[in-house]
């Protein structure tokens, strides 16, 4: 992941922006779940790939990390259902569920149910939520590259504190008012320096739920996704947009996708602060490299290295954070 962010397009004499201010993270909620948003609109597949597209290695790392005894694995923000395909011959013996906020893919493996949800992250809640997808004991809730998508406040430093950014329908940025007090209280624990930083609140609560819901069932959460630790967290934040198959400016249109990297501590906190134990916090690159190669012919191992070498690469999908937390049976 590029942590960069392309500027935005700066306005020409005598141009008028394209719209009223707001703050970047309704902008960013509205472009990403509005009824001409990117996730109401567009397929995902033509603007990037993620890990578990490119081959079973991601899938065999989660199945290991299934509880015991555990009957069901959960895909939050499934998408095209990769993992679960991925999986289903993997736990033969463990029901699969996709959960998204889009429709059951075409061609979905019939072994896989669909549930049909969304976020909100205005009010940290699920219309259904984990405890009504499905039933079981000792469940593996997976949030496989879900959580980095989650609209949060984008802030930037002034002379006196930090300063919501708000944004046009063109992305032009202007500094705007002064967070929410508890989004300043987030920022002094976990980002108190830096020119610009993005506030993970609300993907700690959204995080929390499914930890919450997991551990009542005896049950574990893992997260996948692009994040950072303190201490070395981006100076410039790492608020991007992606397009086409490649990095763009951030405009507000539903037409990129806006992302941008989680504060992986601040969510192993708000696990904990469950009754959770966290059993893994390390990169994917120290994550996959411990899954032993399954035995293969010459061409088979081959396509194998390949994979193995795209998923750990620190260029690629090496940097993502794995957190597994839970039961820790």
């Amino acid at each position: 992941m590029v942590l960069h962010r392309p500027p935005a397009p700066a306005p020409t004499p005598g141009s008028r922006t394209g719209g009223s201010w707001r703050s970047w993270r309704a902008a960013w909620t509205e472009a990403a779940y509005g009824p001409d948003g990117f996730w109401s609109t567009q397929r995902p597949g033509g603007h990037f790939s993620t890990g578990v597209g490119v081959g079973p290695l991601v899938a065999e790392a989660v199945a290991g990390v299934v509880p015991k005894g555990g009957r069901v694995v959960v895909d939050v923000g499934a998408g095209d259902g990769h993992l679960l395909s991925h999986l289903v011959h993997r736990l033969p013996d463990v029901a699969l569920v996709g959960v998204d906020r889009r429709a059951r893919p075409p061609g979905l493996d019939p072994r896989v149910a669909w549930v049909e949800d969304h976020h909100d992250v205005d009010t940290g809640r699920w219309v259904v939520g984990p405890d009504g997808w499905t039933e079981g004991a000792a469940p593996l809730l997976v949030a496989h590259e879900w959580l980095d998508d989650l609209p949060v406040a984008v802030v930037e430093r002034s002379a006196d504190d930090w300063r919501e950014v708000e944004v046009d329908d063109d992305g032009h940025e202007r500094v705007g008012p002064a967070p929410a007090a508890d989004d300043r209280a987030w920022l002094a624990r976990w980002w108190p320096e830096g020119r610009r930083a993005e506030v993970g609140r609300a993907r700690d609560v959204a995080w929390a739920a499914l930890v919450r819901s997991a551990v009542r069932r005896g049950g574990r959460a893992l997260a996948v996704d692009y994040g950072h630790e303190a201490g070395s967290r981006p100076a410039d934040g790492t608020f991007l947009a992606y397009g086409a198959g490649r990095q763009r400016a951030a405009v507000p249109d539903g037409r990129v996708n806006l992302t941008a990297g989680v504060a992986v501590d601040a969510l192993g906190a708000a696990g904990e602060a469950t009754g959770a134990a966290t059993l893994l916090l390390r990169p994917q690159a120290k994550v996959l490299t411990a899954v032993p190669d399954a035995p293969a012919d010459a061409l088979g191992a081959l396509v194998r290295r390949s994979e193995r070498a795209a998923l750990t690469a620190l260029d690629r999908w090496g940097d993502l954070w794995w957190l597994l937390q839970g039961s820790p049976t």
